[in-house]
């Protein structure tokens, strides 16, 4: 930089050539009382650090103030306390633990440790593990038995395949129809049934998703006679809930 002093009698006119980032700390001395546009400082006094701006004190030790996008160098965090991070989250790449495994807490002054995750719910398979049932004997539409209408529903609890059963009857000889719908629509073989006598009729369907309706329609090839059906049951090959399995002395 350069400092020109003119040669005139008006001692306080400098002109000042360069960086004038230092000018908080530079230290006027002999100058008269100075122009607007002049530096404010006077006689001997010492700058004070109150009168230096932080970006002028952090470049001199070598500091960068920082902002959202600024990087910290790890130089500059040897030991940081985890109470000092307050906001913000750690991406997944800092979290450090394996895929497919949990954190388990191993008490306040230790660090977690990695758990196996729980296994998720087994897919079914058409078997004879019974899941639900509705057992109660019903008829189809008195006022109009040659149609198909819905006399059962249950829903389904898992993705997957199920064996379905339900015991068809009908009588005087007259034929009773019974097939299985999925969310109002029509999925299973229609079974068929010209006895007195309950017939039991089973059908293995995939294809089910969770929540599904697994839905019994019926009808009757004569308008004078009911068709009947019972135990509507949904199988599996493995179930993930309690049932009872004994309920009296045997």
């Amino acid at each position: 930089m350069r400092i020109n002093r003119s040669r005139v009698a008006k001692t306080s006119e400098l002109t000042i050539d360069g960086d004038l980032d230092f000018l908080t700390t530079f230290q006027a001395k002999n100058l008269a009382t100075p122009a607007a546009t002049e530096a404010t400082r006077k006689g001997s006094k010492d700058v004070t650090m109150a009168e230096i701006s932080d970006t002028i004190k952090n470049a001199a030790s070598g500091l960068v103030k920082l902002d959202a996008s600024a990087d910290v160098p790890d130089a500059q965090i040897p030991n940081l306390n985890a109470s000092k991070i307050t906001a913000g989250r750690f991406p997944n790449a800092r979290l450090g633990w394996t895929a497919a495994k949990f954190l388990q807490g191993a008490g306040a002054t230790n660090d977690p440790t990695e758990v196996d995750a729980p296994a998720g719910m087994p897919t079914p398979a058409a078997g004879d593990l019974i899941l639900a049932s509705s057992a109660a004997e019903k008829p189809g539409d008195s006022a109009n038995r040659t149609t198909y209408v819905k006399v059962k529903e249950i829903s389904v609890g898992r993705t997957g395949e199920y064996r379905i059963k339900f015991s068809l009857r009908n009588s005087s000889g007259y034929i009773a129809y019974g097939r299985i719908y999925k969310n109002g629509a029509a999925v299973g073989t229609e079974q068929t049934e010209d006895s007195d006598a309950s017939v039991v009729k089973s059908e293995d369907l995939a294809g089910w998703a969770s929540g599904d309706l697994c839905q019994l329609y019926l009808k009757s090839s004569n308008l004078g006679f009911n068709a009947w059906v019972k135990d509507f049951e949904v199988y599996a090959d493995n179930r993930i809930i309690d049932i009872v399995t004994q309920e009296e002395f045997a």
